[in-house]
């Protein structure tokens, strides 16, 4: 035992090392937070600790993560609130990706880990902005006699905030360099203990996450042996295209496998600091929160659990409803770890994948774009810019479209097919067809992450040659053919 958790510490690197003490400090800080007093004790034990993990990890660059919640809280004061959206969108991005560039033209060292706070924190402060313009602007709305559902769920859902809860908001410890992240509403909650959740509803949360590391850490012993470096050596150059294809599939596994020790462990520290519960009837969402009676929840000013809707009655009653109250973390679920491993198309991937960043590009991206023929290239713009100034990003990123056509094109084609459908045998074989293809895709995909430059990831495909490329746009032809042959003509009608 003691040897496979030594071999497990030899296969990190320095940062990687780096990144696992940071989760282990803040395992131990969420246990101590579950027990502060809500209120300015907890606000403070939090954004003190996260304090602490900047300076330690981040040193003098922890500068820029103060300038970066400054910048949000000029925007609000200075800039008018019909512009808070767009200036705080751009601003916030050029800020980073300037930062990015300098590091990649060897003009400055940009800190990893302060690379990796700004990732978090763009996203928090957009959506802290975004929430309270549009708070604002719903109740000036309301004032106005002009009243729905989705405009009196957002004038309550964002708490009046000034420049010093934006900065508690922004240093809190959770998740800090890992994420998920969260919305201020989702914090507020939480420092101020609306929702109790008690050991019960912990418990499984916790163990549920947990079980995945009986396979992650094996799988991670094994896979460990394959490194990216190699992909940058002559050797790898000169061997066949069978081996390139098939180097792919440890690269891509070893990649899951560290955002699953990650991120799979972050939701374990949310859960034991009981950061981002909500009481199971609400149906709470990945990044989102509540989604049934919302707007209840969010109106209430003080700590409630069940009672919502409830038929008030004794203080004892009430307690007694707090103690049989269930609750959710699924705000804070970033990971459907058996999501990703089933996926059959490529959508499905991306809903399982840091699912709370997903809901974020959608609410803070898609939907807010103005012109609606170009959200989805807005959004996966915005995606691969939040990962990086890197062309291999872009380029991993626009080829999402094609591969994931062809995927859904195969799907409907075949695996709802009425026909297949029938056949057991005939069914599991295309099943398995579609896994591997949607999987292989993916595998293709990730070399942008490892080669970085689009020119290298460019080079690399064409090694293989672009197979992945000609397997989606053999598909998507075959299928326009398919529809053109079996096109019933058109019956005209006799006069």
């Amino acid at each position: 035992m003691l040897t496979a958790v030594l071999n497990i510490i030899n296969s990190f690197s320095t940062e990687d090392s780096s990144y696992v003490s940071a989760l282990a400090l803040t395992l131990v800080l969420s246990v101590l937070v579950s027990y502060t007093p809500p209120g300015n004790v907890r606000k403070w034990s939090c954004t003190l600790s996260g304090l602490l993990f900047t300076v330690l990890y981040c040193n003098y660059q922890a500068v820029h993560v103060l300038l970066f919640v400054a910048a949000t809280y000029t925007v609000t004061v200075c800039v008018s609130i019909k512009q808070w959206k767009p200036v705080t969108f751009f601003l916030l991005f050029l800020y980073i990706s300037t930062l990015r560039l300098l590091h990649v033209f060897s003009i400055w060292q940009l800190n990893n880990f302060v690379n990796g706070v700004l990732m978090i924190l763009v996203l928090k402060m957009i959506s802290a902005v975004f929430d309270h313009r549009d708070a604002v602007y719903n109740k000036r709305l309301i004032s106005q006699d002009v009243v729905d559902d989705e405009i009196r769920l957002k004038s309550v859902k964002m708490p009046e905030y000034n420049m010093l809860d934006l900065f508690h908001y922004s240093f809190c410890f959770m998740g800090l360099f890992t994420g998920p992240i969260f919305t201020y509403r989702t914090y507020y909650d939480f420092v101020h203990q609306r929702f109790t959740p008690k050991k019960s509803d912990k418990i499984p949360e916790i163990l549920h996450r947990l079980k995945f590391f009986i396979v992650i850490i094996p799988l991670f012993l094994f896979f460990s042996r394959y490194k990216s470096a190699y992909l940058h050596t002559e050797e790898f150059a000169e061997t066949t295209v069978f081996f390139k294809i098939a180097y792919m599939f440890p690269l891509f596994t070893m990649f899951r496998l560290r955002m699953y020790f990650g991120w799979l462990l972050a939701e374990v520290c949310f859960v034991i600091a009981g950061f981002g519960a909500y009481p199971k009837w609400s149906e709470p969402k990945p990044g989102k929160g509540p989604t049934k009676k919302a707007y209840e929840i969010y109106s209430l000013s003080t700590s409630v659990t069940d009672g919502i809707g409830s038929t008030g009655g004794s203080e004892a009653e009430r307690k007694e409803e707090e103690r049989e109250t269930e609750y959710s973390f699924e705000t804070v679920r970033n990971m459907d770890v058996v999501g990703v491993e089933t996926m059959l198309t490529m959508q499905d991937g991306v809903r399982c994948w840091n699912m709370c960043v997903q809901w974020w590009l959608v609410q803070y991206t898609f939907k807010e774009c103005p012109i609606k023929s170009m959200r989805k290239p807005a959004t996966f713009f915005v995606s691969a810019l939040w990962h990086g100034v890197r062309s291999g990003y872009f380029l991993s990123f626009m080829c999402v479209p094609l591969l994931n056509f062809s995927a859904v094109i195969f799907e409907k084609a075949f695996m709802k097919n009425e026909t297949i459908q029938k056949s057991r045998v005939v069914s599991a074989i295309v099943t398995v067809i579609s896994w591997v293809l949607t999987n292989q895709y993916w595998n293709y995909l990730n070399m942008a992450f490892y080669l970085l430059s689009g020119a290298q990831t460019l080079k690399f495909w064409s090694q293989i040659y672009f197979l992945y490329h000609g397997i989606a746009i053999t598909i998507i032809l075959c299928n326009y053919v398919v529809k053109k042959l079996t096109k019933k003509p058109k019956v005209e009608k006799a006069e």
